[in-house]
Parts: C-alpha cells; sequence; structure tokens
C-alpha cells in the first residue's frame, strides 16, 4: 500500500512537469536586464538601464526608450537565469530575509 501511494504521488508531480513544453519552462526561468553599451558616456562601465525583470518585452522597452532619449545609444539584454531563491530586506534592523521564489 505504501508503495502504491508513493508511486502515485511521484507521478501525481511529474505528470504536469511533462505535459509542459520545454521552451514554456525556459521562459518563466530566465530574466532580463536592458544595460547601455556605451561606456565612455556612461564612467567607462556599462550602464544598467533596468533591474533584472521577468519580461524580455519590459526590458526591450526601457533600452528603446534609452536609445530615442539618448540619440542612439547601443545597448544590449543580458540573460541570467532566474535564482532560486532571494534576499529581502527583514523587518529586523540588520538582518535580511531569504525567500523561496518556487
Amino acid at each position: 500500500m505504501r508503495k502504491t501511494m508513493i508511486t502515485l504521488v511521484t507521478a501525481l508531480v511529474l505528470l504536469p512537469c511533462a505535459l509542459t513544453k520545454a521552451e514554456d519552462v525556459a521562459a518563466f526561468s530566465e530574466q532580463y536586464m536592458a544595460v547601455c553599451t556605451e561606456t565612455r558616456e556612461h564612467g567607462g562601465q556599462e550602464y544598467a538601464l533596468t533591474a533584472w525583470l521577468d519580461s524580455r518585452d519590459a526590458a526591450n522597452e526601457a533600452a528603446k526608450e534609452h536609445e530615442r532619449a539618448t540619440r542612439g545609444h547601443r545597448w544590449t539584454l543580458k540573460t541570467r537565469q532566474k535564482p532560486a531563491y532571494t534576499i529581502e530586506p527583514s523587518r529586523t534592523p540588520g538582518a535580511a530575509q531569504t525567500l523561496n521564489s518556487e
């Protein structure tokens, strides 16, 4: 009985993963940052135009707005895997709270 229950629970957990397209999973696990690559204009370094965003479209829009506002500055989108955990400010001074983002 216990072995059957473990098998059933495992199947219920894995089935939705098997039915999800790999591209959909990748889309949810990536984040994007718009960055201006005109280092001479920004003190010798690339300039982050956005924080890490879950939406590629939002990062693109911020980069295009910067390009319009600064007469043709070049930009790129950086991509990273979305972290499993994030650090949030704690209500207790001097402490941080770790949250599981999944």
